[in-house]
């Protein structure tokens, strides 16, 4: 009888080929990262659950970058599965045809045979990683934390003195001190952009007060919600 879901190779791009050379370049340490994985709180960010990840190893061979690279690309193998309608937990067999038939012979001669004794680790440790699982968690909170129009990415505000100089331009009459609010942002798809405010004194307070409420608030916010693992966005910057 034939297969009524045979497997289809597809042209994998190079992001996703690179990932799974990463894979087969740390195969030995994936149960290892995995099992410690189980027992982390949920992050605010896959990165930030990768720190806390390799905290718990406590090994210098296995570093952050490690741990980040195996958990991504961990996430975004059943993300793929989902996103192209693949029976659940045959995307690895997707993946080993795809290599197999349309990678690059450089690739092959270098990797395949990495890849067929890395797969079926790789498919056990996504079999073990469910949906409630703190990784799953870390990515949903991160896909909810960034799902907005625009996020701020760096911010700084610098003290412009301008001259104020009589009818002939002889002499300065006074100086006027003003701030420059510089705000750089993103939408997640475009490059960042800039955007400038002109503040005075009272606007720098004023945005001070504003900034240290809104830390009161989250520090009230963190108390009552303390059963809930409450967690905030600057840990995605955790190293």
């Amino acid at each position: 009888m034939s297969d009524e879901n045979p497997v289809v190779p597809i042209r994998l791009g190079r992001e996703i080929v690179s990932d799974l050379t990463l894979l087969i370049q740390h195969r030995d340490q994936i149960d290892r990262i995995v099992d410690a994985a189980k027992d982390v709180p949920p992050a605010s960010s896959i990165r930030a659950f990768s720190s806390r990840v390799a905290k718990r190893i406590d090994d210098a061979k296995v570093d952050t970058g490690v741990v980040l690279d195996v958990l991504q690309t961990l996430v975004n193998i059943p993300r793929m599965e989902r996103r192209m309608g693949v029976k659940r937990g045959r995307m690895i067999e997707v993946l080993t045809a795809s290599l197999s038939r349309y990678s690059d012979e450089k690739w092959k001669e270098r990797h395949l045979d990495g890849w067929e004794s890395t797969s079926s680790i790789v498919a056990s440790a996504i079999k073990s990683i469910h949906e409630g699982h703190p990784l799953f968690i870390s990515a949903k909170a991160e896909t909810l934390a960034y799902s907005h129009q625009n996020i701020l990415t760096s911010q700084r505000i610098i003290t412009d003195v301008r001259p104020v100089f009589d009818r002939d331009g002889a002499k300065i009459e006074e100086t006027l001190i003003l701030h420059n609010l510089l705000v750089e942002y993103s939408d997640g798809i475009s490059p960042p952009k800039r955007v400038c405010f002109t503040l005075d004194s009272d606007d720098v307070t004023a945005l001070r007060k504003s900034c240290e409420r809104a830390e009161g608030k989250a520090r009230s916010t963190r108390e009552a919600l303390k059963g809930l693992n409450p967690i905030d966005l600057s840990e995605a910057s955790e190293n």
